[in-house]
């Protein structure tokens, strides 16, 4: 199984250490949808989220690793639903 684009992003951002349901929900309702939270400046991100952790999101690529997490989920078969996927709830 390949990751669209989307999925990656949603994957990474919910990867970030210290982004839990909450912050990730929050940051879906100020940016619309991961790609661009992970695109989003320090400055814009700190109006949601501690510096922090907005500083962690801006470095998203040095702490989280996609390719890797793709692998084990391919690994043990698991496929990916996201919160705007027609397969979900």
């Amino acid at each position: 199984m390949s990751l669209s684009t989307d999925q990656r992003e949603w994957l990474a951002l919910a990867l970030v250490p210290g982004v839990g349901s909450t912050h990730f929900i929050r940051l879906l309702a100020r940016f619309h949808t991961p790609g661009e939270v992970l695109r989003a400046g320090e400055r814009a991100l700190r109006e949601v989220v501690r510096e922090g952790l907005a500083r962690q999101i801006t470095q998203y690529a040095d702490v989280v690793n996609v390719d890797e997490q793709e692998r084990r989920m391919d690994d043990c078969g698991a496929t990916m639903i996201t919160l705007d996927d027609t397969a979900y709830p």
